[in-house]
């Protein structure tokens, strides 16, 4: 940047030996997508990038700069609305004076950095960052003005970074008065990442604003641009948490729960009574008990787990920022999963919280339900559900008013459509039941769309495999408990192999139905394709691989070589 310019908003090429000390442990611990990285490489070619936050402060804006700066991307280095004299050489500072006292004196006046400076520095496309809070209306404004006189697209990214995964709660009484906002991390969280070795922070960016292509006034795009970054919030800390209590208020007062209750009774109060409390005991045994704290605690056990026990996770390196994409459109995400382990019950949540995504609400059978599995899985937003509605009007009707306003608060959810394990490995015919409640909360208006993401996972070796055998060979299957878990400690003293998760495109269940051509059947035909897009997905993993030539053509013995030619054609035939 040339020298000429002198003023409070521009950072310096080169910070105080302190301040990098700092920002350097600091920015060790950040996290950012490659997909973001090549984006802001890609629009600065054809623009001037200025990046959006929703709240002022100094601290983040050091932080995107010198991580950005530090990653190789083009970085911000005008604080619109913002002075970073406090970390400028005394030089830089007399510079500053100079120049404002000559502008006083030659135009009688304070320079006005909107007209004479920023207009300068934007056609001259270097990045700049401001708080949308703070001087958005103003400033969008004069960019909105400036668009109109020059000849490349100005583009505002709206941009956030989570120091925690903590999901924001509502508060009563006085902790609604004296608690700051949950997304607006204070100045000692942000330093524990320093002090503490920690999960990354993660920078997240919404979808770039060109505009040329913006109709909107200052207001109205401002508006716009917290939205993105509410939206970008959700598929992070997922949606605003309310005490379980009024979850379960809103439960219990569905009106079919308060019906059947009152038809069940026959206006008797006493029967009344005993059936509402009934109900309570359903919600009790059905709802999850999600805490942010025993995810993070079982994070760290399973990052120790995979460590011992498997070689490794393999998944797309780019699938979560896809992930993210569709979160961010606003509707409730449900992940329909194969079944092969009861390990599947942990990749999915693990895998998620670790790339910055809300962990789902899953779908559990009610055999793991015993204690402490139970109690765990239910910190970990699980819910469980009973293998038969049948003659439990009740239950089941509580259960649909549960589901129905985890979609209404914009949860996720994650189930099975096969139901159980699969004994064989391959997919079973897909069970309906779960899928029906889902259907029908949307075609009842509980939410606007449902975007189902498919996804398979596949393990070289089953933890469970010699359980699966004996079952498949007619032994009864042993039910799980505290004993069993004992009994299979020794799983800890071998090697599974690899993970293999894969996921395919999400569907909009809207525009699913719209393009239905049967409307008699489009339950059955929605399970039937989600089902074939998991299957779809299922990799050809390296021991089936090697397997097919042995059990098919080489069953008697075989050479190296032979066994080498062999699966040369069976891969071209799996290319091709």
């Amino acid at each position: 940047m040339d020298k000429q310019y002198h003023l409070p908003c521009l950072l310096p090429e080169r910070l105080g030996k302190f301040e990098r000390k700092i920002l350097n442990s600091i920015i060790k611990k950040i996290y950012i997508e490659k997909d973001s990285l090549n984006l802001i490489r890609s629009i600065s070619k054809k623009g001037a990038i200025i990046f959006a936050t929703k709240y002022p402060s100094h601290f983040d804006f050091l932080i995107y700069s010198s991580f950005f700066c530090r990653v190789g991307v083009p970085y911000p280095k005008i604080f619109f609305d913002m002075s970073v004299i406090p970390y400028l050489p005394i030089e830089d500072i007399l510079k500053i004076g100079s120049y404002y006292l000559n502008h006083v004196l030659k135009n009688k006046r304070f320079p006005s950095l909107h007209m004479e400076f920023y207009e300068t520095i934007i056609k001259e496309r270097i990045p700049g960052i401001f708080s949308i809070l703070k001087s958005g209306k103003t400033l969008l404004k004069h960019l909105l003005e400036l668009q109109k006189r020059i000849d490349f697209p100005i583009y505002i990214i709206p941009t956030f970074i989570f120091y925690k995964n903590s999901p924001e709660k509502v508060y009563s009484g006085i902790w609604k008065i004296i608690s700051s906002p949950r997304d607006k991390a204070g100045l000692f969280t942000k330093l524990d990442l320093i002090l503490k070795k920690k999960r990354k922070a993660f920078i997240d960016m919404g979808d770039p604003i060109d505009l040329r292509n913006c109709k909107e006034d200052p207001y109205h795009l401002k508006q716009r641009l917290l939205e993105i970054i509410e939206k970008q919030k959700r598929a992070v800390l997922g949606p605003i948490m309310k005490p379980r209590e009024e979850i379960k208020e809103r439960v219990l007062s569905d009106l079919k729960v308060d019906k059947t209750i009152k038809a069940m009774a026959r206006g008797n109060e006493e029967k009344i009574k005993e059936l509402r409390k009934q109900a309570e005991s359903y919600f009790e045994e059905i709802a999850a008990d999600f805490s942010i704290g025993w995810v993070f605690l079982f994070y760290i056990f399973l990052t120790w787990f995979w460590k011992r026990s498997f070689q490794g996770i393999d998944v797309p390196e780019n699938v979560f920022s896809l992930i993210r994409r569709s979160i961010k459109r606003g509707n409730p995400v449900v992940y329909v999963l194969s079944h092969k382990s009861h390990i599947d019950y942990l990749i999915i949540n693990y895998l998620l919280f670790e790339n910055h995504i809300h962990p789902p609400r899953i779908a559990a059978g009610k055999n793991l339900s015993f204690w402490p599995i139970g109690y765990i899985f239910r910190k970990c937003g699980a819910f469980f559900i009973r293998r038969s509605f049948k003659g439990a009007k009740l239950y089941t009707l509580v259960f649909e008013s549960y589901i129905k306003n985890l979609l209404q608060e914009g949860y996720p959810i994650e189930f099975f459509i096969e139901g159980g394990r699969s004994r064989s490995g391959k997919l079973e015919f897909p069970k309906t039941g779960f899928l029906s409640i889902l259907l029908n909360a949307w075609k009842e208006g509980y939410c606007k769309d449902i975007t189902f993401i498919p996804a398979s996972i596949t393990y070289d070796t089953v933890v469970e495999e010699n359980s699966l055998i004996n079952e498949m060979k007619g032994k009864e299957k042993e039910p799980e408990s505290f004993k069993q878990i004992i009994k299979s400690i020794d799983i800890l003293r071998k090697r599974f192999g690899s993970i293999y998760v894969r996921f395919s495109e999400p569907i909009s269940l809207k525009e699913y139905i719209e393009a239905s051509k049967s409307k008699n059947d489009q339950l059955m035909n929605l399970a039937f394709d989600l089902t074939r897009q998991i299957n779809r997905t299922i990799p050809v993993t390296p021991i089936p691989f090697i397997s097919i030539p042995i059990m098919s053509k080489l069953k008697n013995g075989f050479y190296f070589y032979e066994l080498r030619k062999t699966c040369e054609i069976f891969l071209d035939f799996f290319n091709h």
